[in-house]
């Protein structure tokens, strides 16, 4: 049995890491340590520049995120992108605190060259969740902005014949970028039937 102390467990871990990084010159270097809102915490990095794995330890180890100088990606992104997703055992979800870093030892072993050498897949896999987030958080933005309300009110009112309000809905809209097809069509009837008015 373990004593639940994280900054200790991810040591531990880290040991377990060892062999599957053996040969390429990484070492174990504690990040952070304490208490969150989510209760005891630990962060560390497994290292050999310009290469790292950044560990992140509470109950079980969470998140891992792969380091090749400036670029750096999430295991589960990385994995995909090498196609070897459906093969992995990492995160593995045991009850066992410590078989996370088990797992993550056999994808290192397994799915590792990639990341030992030319790190040309975590450098696009990096680009690609880059990429991704700023999609996510456009998406966000947009529908927390008011917009997605907007564009349901437009096509109400005209289709009930007011195409004033149709236009200044439509044309006020923070991401008009976001207008569909159709939408643009319809903003440019809405125009043209409020001149022959």
């Amino acid at each position: 049995m373990h004593t639940w102390n994280p900054k200790k467990l991810l040591e531990e871990g880290a040991n377990l890491l060892a062999p599957a990084l053996a040969g390429h010159g990484f070492v174990f270097r504690h990040v952070s340590s304490g208490k969150g809102s989510g209760g005891d915490y630990a962060e560390g990095r497994m290292e050999a520049l310009p290469r790292a794995i950044e560990l992140h330890f509470r109950n079980t180890l969470g998140l891992v995120r792969f380091h090749y100088g400036s670029s750096s990606v999430a295991h589960e992104p990385y994995m995909k992108h090498l196609g070897v997703a459906d093969r992995c055992e990492y995160p593995g979800y045991s009850e066992d605190p410590m078989n996370g870093f088990r797992h993550l030892a056999h994808d290192i072993q397994a799915f590792g060259s990639d990341f030992f050498g030319s790190a040309e897949k975590l450098i696009a896999a990096s680009k690609t969740e880059v990429e991704e987030e700023a999609a996510r958080a456009q998406q966000w933005h947009i529908s927390s902005s008011g917009d997605p309300r907007a564009r349901l009110m437009a096509r109400e009112a005209f289709r009930c014949g007011d195409y004033p309000n149709t236009v200044r809905l439509l044309t006020n809209l923070q991401f008009p970028g976001e207008l569909s097809s159709s939408e643009l069509k319809l903003l440019s009837i809405a125009r043209k039937r409020m001149s022959e008015q």
